[in-house]
């Protein structure tokens, strides 16, 4: 005598699960208040776009890019910008610090085209000997961040550098004259 296993299958007797809502809605009610005067500034994606682009005059950026490193690295900055002033929840890490993005939409506000060309200056001149970056999208926000805060120190370091390197180039020549 053999057995066989029952199975049931009839489809009409399944129970549909219902899934609870998330936790994290999509959409805020259209009544709701901005929480902080950061989220004023929170838009839609295409305004964020259209609004970093203005603000950092990205086409007059773009057009002084020659090579792809360059371009791609300048169209990742657009990237980033607009993600943050367009996103509501959540928080990336900046400095090895978790920051929300509303607190990043108050200090983005300070940069412009001069932040932007600074940090693709230092970006594309990164030493490739260096540990390769595992977070790109953080890294470049991170670099975003300090700009306003790094830009003056970095430049005024180059000239110190040139009149050095100068100063020492012209020491040289004159001792060879004098020889």
């Amino acid at each position: 005598m053999k057995f066989s296993p029952i199975i049931y299958t009839n489809i009409n007797q399944t129970k549909t699960s219902e899934t609870k809502p998330s936790i994290y809605p999509d959409k805020l009610p259209k009544d709701s208040e901005p929480e902080s005067a950061s989220d004023e500034l929170l838009m839609d994606r295409l305004t964020a776009e259209n609004f970093v682009k203005s603000k950092i005059d990205y086409d007059a950026v773009a057009e002084n890019q020659s090579d792809s490193d360059s371009q791609f690295v300048c169209s990742s900055i657009l990237s980033v910008m607009t993600e943050i002033y367009s996103q509501k929840h959540g928080k990336i890490k900046i400095n090895g610090y978790q920051l929300s993005y509303s607190s990043l939409r108050d200090k983005f506000m300070d940069i412009n085209q001069t932040h932007v060309e600074y940090v693709l200056e230092c970006v594309l001149n990164r030493d490739p000997a260096a540990e390769p970056v595992k977070n790109w999208r953080a890294y470049l926000a991170t670099a975003l961040y300090n700009a306003p805060s790094s830009i003056d120190y970095y430049y005024s370091n180059l000239v110190r550098f040139d009149k050095h390197k100068n100063t020492r180039k012209n020491t040289a020549v004159q001792h060879k004259f004098k020889s």
